[in-house]
């Protein structure tokens, strides 16, 4: 297929598109004397997409994950809630106190990849994880992490030897903590995010295969399409989620597009302690 003549890769393009020229708009104008704002500005336009997409019933901000016995999540970008069999703790202005069967995702946005703001995103998702697992849901979230731009030119070896490094430190920390009988369906069973997302430049997915003590990472080179698969990934598993039928998982959407149009893929597997 003449992926110039695609409309749907044109359609999933302009979001990145649109997105990366929100951002750059409030940057270009207050320049980078103010990075706190221009952060939590992606963050907004993050949460603003997403919130065009969902049903009705779905609510998307900020905030907190607060379980029944009290524990509570560090502050999370992008809150998406529905669905639940029970109200959310908090709802006002943007802001959600949720329970932990009410989240459908947990997205943290950051301006710039690099091993500091990739170590913070999968602490946070890991801590998540481990949440969500005591809190023994019937199913786990779909996380993931956005970057909008690397710190240095983009090179998949050292974003790969980046990402690998900094997975070693989660695992060694957190430990695969495997309950198959809280994940659907090849859901993730590491505490670690579904995706990684660098805008315009690559997609890359955690994933386990028959060997639960090994995790695969892949780096796929999908550019300017690289957000547009995460989000449809997220949105299939969302309407899996709300609808209880069988759509496919997170993970297989957006893999079966990236393996339709041959993107470059590059593997590499983590063994952990058993």
């Amino acid at each position: 297929m003449n992926h110039s003549t695609n409309p749907y890769r044109s359609y999933l393009e302009s979001w990145s598109a649109e997105l990366r020229s929100r951002a750059d708009r409030v940057r270009d104008l207050i320049g980078s004397a103010h990075w706190l704002s221009v952060g939590s500005h992606k963050e907004s336009i993050v949460r603003e997409f997403f919130s065009r997409y969902v049903p009705g019933e779905v609510t998307v901000g900020h905030g907190f994950v607060r379980t029944s016995d009290g524990q509570c999540s560090h502050e999370i970008d992008v809150l998406v809630g529905g669905g639940a069999k029970h109200p959310p703790y908090f709802n006002e202005g943007g802001l959600q106190i949720l329970p932990p069967e009410d989240v459908l995702a947990a997205m943290e946005i950051k301006t710039r990849f690099g091993a500091t703001e990739l170590r913070e995103a999968l602490e946070r998702h890991a801590r998540n994880h481990t949440i969500f697992l005591q809190s023994r849901v019937d199913v786990i979230p779909w996380q993931g992490a956005f970057f909008f731009e690397c710190r240095s030119p983009f090179d998949a070896n050292r974003v790969l030897d980046t990402v690998e490094k900094e997975v070693r430190v989660i695992l060694s920390s957190y430990g695969p903590k495997i309950d198959q009988s809280s994940v659907r369906r090849n859901s993730l069973h590491f505490p670690l995010p579904t995706f990684l997302v660098l805008f315009e430049t690559c997609l890359i997915m955690f994933r386990t295969c028959d060997d639960p003590s090994i995790v695969h990472i892949d780096l796929f080179e999908s550019e300017s399409l690289s957000f547009g698969l995460a989000a449809i990934d997220f949105f299939s598993y969302a309407a899996s989620r709300l609808s209880g039928s069988t759509l496919p998982t997170s993970l297989e959407l957006s893999r079966e597009y990236v393996e339709r149009y041959h993107w470059h893929r590059r593997t590499l597997s983590i063994e952990t302690e058993k």
